[in-house]
């Protein structure tokens, strides 16, 4: 279940507040922990009144189910786990999850992370496919940081691609070993300018201990290379992707977190800083 951890807080004279938006959606900072029964996800709800539903036309096909279990990290600097998780396969249905629309503005960025495993029986291809992106205001498909997932010497690397042009930057090094979970942090920036904002990846495994700050330089970087694509309306849904056979590994994905600064996707939120001051 999606966990909406709100807080008022008295600092300096501010309050921050963390609110639902006025159609009901949640507001970020977010937490999905797939505390659901099993079965499937497309239907499950968390108040006040998002739901996960259907992306494209591919719905009933290869549907999202909640599986027993959740995943956890084998380094220090993330919380524990909880709930179950959700497998990610190929040639079947894609999801959203949808929130609050948020302004980036200029200069600022929205983060995100989750946990990512394989099993090792099926590692996609070399190119390998998206399984995971934010999309903006706009239409249904305006897809930004698509994170990809392909096979490299018997096990699976990841990278990132800002949006459909331009080509994935896979990061080397970092391959994830079959059954040994990867927590994964994504950053979408919005740059002044026209056709310039970036998105980010951080991947840490094994035993890798998650840092409290943000390091200096991500793992992987990749500039919007599409007239038009910046991300300047805003950002309002997490998809998860079932794409190409072929070429998308099959994945499991826990934990997904959204908010405002690495802190918020990378530690317990207990209080959260918010969005908005009053």
């Amino acid at each position: 279940m999606i966990q909406l951890r709100s807080a008022i807080l008295a600092a300096a004279g501010a309050v921050c507040v963390i609110t639902a938006s006025v159609q009901g959606q949640i507001s970020l900072p977010i937490i999905e922990d797939f505390d659901y029964a099993t079965g499937a996800l497309v239907g499950e709800t968390y108040a006040p009144g998002s739901v996960w539903t259907i992306q494209d036309a591919g719905g009933g096909t290869n549907p999202f189910q909640v599986a027993a279990g959740s995943l956890a990290y084998g380094g220090s600097g993330v919380p524990a786990s909880s709930g179950n998780s959700v497998p990610v396969r190929d040639n079947g249905e894609d999801v959203r999850l949808e929130f609050a629309n948020t302004v980036v503005g200029d200069g600022n960025s929205i983060y995100y992370s989750f946990l990512v495993s394989h099993d090792g029986s099926d590692l996609g291809s070399a190119a390998g496919d998206y399984f995971f992106s934010l999309a903006v205001a706009g239409g249904d498909f305006n897809l930004r940081s698509r994170v990809f997932a392909g096979s490299d010497s018997g096990a699976i690397r990841l990278g990132i691609r800002f949006t459909t042009g331009g080509s994935t930057s896979f990061i080397t090094g970092k391959n994830l070993a079959a059954n040994t979970p990867a927590f994964v942090v994504g950053k979408l920036t919005q740059v002044a300018g026209a056709d310039n904002d970036t998105t980010a990846l951080y991947v840490f495994t094994g035993a890798t201990a998650v840092p409290a700050l943000e390091p200096g330089a991500p793992d992987a970087l990749s500039t919007n290379p599409t007239a038009g694509s910046d991300i300047d309306a805003g950002v309002f849904r997490v998809i998860l992707r079932q794409g190409s056979g072929p070429n998308q590994p099959t994945v499991r994905i826990d934990e997904i977190r959204l908010g405002a600064t690495w802190s918020q996707v990378t530690q317990t939120l207990a209080p959260v800083e918010s969005w908005s001051l009053m």
